[in-house]
């Protein structure tokens, strides 16, 4: 009896039918490329929302720099209005505080107004005040010692418009090498000056040379200069009589 089979002794096993083994792969392919097209619709969705989400967040910025524009242009109409109020108070300020020079005039208003000077005379006086002073003489220059503790002798004054004024002065003595006091006055120290007119009524003005000063007779004032002199101990003035005012 004859047997059919392979070398083994077994019955040759024959494959899948060639149709099965497509409609697996066909199978097996859907299943891939529906997988890969739930995974597209996926990310084509997350990719939709992420675009609407940062298109969001775009439009917020905008209106956020939109905002700040706002606000920063608001403030700085608020910082050009602070700086004009600045000015007009700065102004004001100006105004109301008179420099150096003005608060000295105002100074001597209110000492003439408080000495009994009608209003009416001050400002009169003041309207007529010009740069140039109108001075019929010459100006005179005398000289004369300034006196100090250790030196109180002669030359201690000088005399103008015929005596009518006499001006005189008191000094701080130089110190020597060894401390000791000189008979000349130290010129880098104040003194004090005595202006005295006819008839005893005296004015003192302190300070550092050079110094001014001037007295009022009626309708002329006397004006005096004084500076160091050119010798120890000497001061020069320089007095002349213009017309006031």
């Amino acid at each position: 009896m004859t047997l059919s089979g392979n070398g083994y002794g077994g019955r040759r096993r024959r494959g899948p039918p060639i149709t099965r083994r497509v409609m697996v792969w066909v199978i097996a392919m859907g299943f891939i490329l529906g997988a890969a097209y739930i995974s597209f619709r996926q990310a084509a969705s997350l990719a939709t929302t992420q675009v609407a989400e940062m298109r969001m967040d775009q439009e917020l910025l905008e209106r956020e720099i939109e905002d700040m524009a706002l606000k920063n242009a608001g403030l700085q109409t608020a910082l050009e209005d602070e700086q004009g109020r600045a000015a007009g108070l700065r102004e004001k300020y100006d105004l109301a505080i008179p420099d150096a020079e003005t608060e000295a005039m105002l100074d001597a208003l209110r000492e003439r107004r408080e000495a009994g000077i009608a209003a009416d005379r001050l400002t009169e006086v003041i309207a007529g005040a010009q740069n140039e002073w109108t001075c019929p003489t010459e100006p005179e220059t005398k000289r004369f010692v300034i006196q100090t503790p250790v030196n109180d002798g002669a030359n201690e004054q000088a005399a103008f418009a015929n005596g009518t004024v006499t001006v005189t002065g008191t000094g701080i003595s130089v110190l020597s090498d060894g401390g000791l006091p000189e008979a000349w006055f130290n010129a880098g120290e104040p003194v004090t000056l005595t202006f005295t007119r006819i008839g005893g009524e005296s004015t003192d003005v302190t300070g550092i040379l050079p110094l001014h000063h001037s007295l009022v007779f009626g309708a002329e004032i006397h004006r005096f200069t004084v500076i160091k002199g050119d010798t120890l101990s000497f001061v020069a003035v320089t007095g002349q009589v213009c017309t006031f005012p």
